[in-house]
């Protein structure tokens, strides 16, 4: 029977070289939750790609507006409930370096 355990996929400062979480071989990554806060003074944006295993980046997230340091996180409702095959990478940036937190989580059934 495939066991399905919580992961956190991604709890990093992202900046404008992309931070990536691949899946691991054997597995699927259901997303659960996306979430960004902003720790700079000026509203900030995140742009992503998921690549399929042996595929070319697909764009997820277009510049995506996160406001300024004191407002609510800003989720990505688009990529909640996506699902990841083995091989398959996430891959996030941001318009600033160390201003972006991006907290990500799910689960993966192997």
């Amino acid at each position: 029977m495939a066991t399905r355990t919580p992961v956190v996929v991604m709890l990093a400062q992202l900046g404008t070289t992309a931070t990536t979480y691949t899946v691991p071989s054997n597995s699927v990554l259901t997303i659960a939750s996306v979430m960004f806060n902003n720790s700079t003074a000026a509203a900030r944006t995140v742009s992503g790609t998921i690549t399929p295993s042996g595929g070319s980046a697909l764009a997820a997230v277009s510049a995506m507006p996160v406001p300024a340091a004191g407002a609510a996180p800003t989720t990505a409702a688009g990529l909640v409930g996506q699902s990841l095959t083995a091989g398959s990478a996430l891959a996030l940036t941001a318009d600033a370096n160390s201003a972006v937190v991006a907290w990500i989580s799910g689960y993966l059934q192997q």
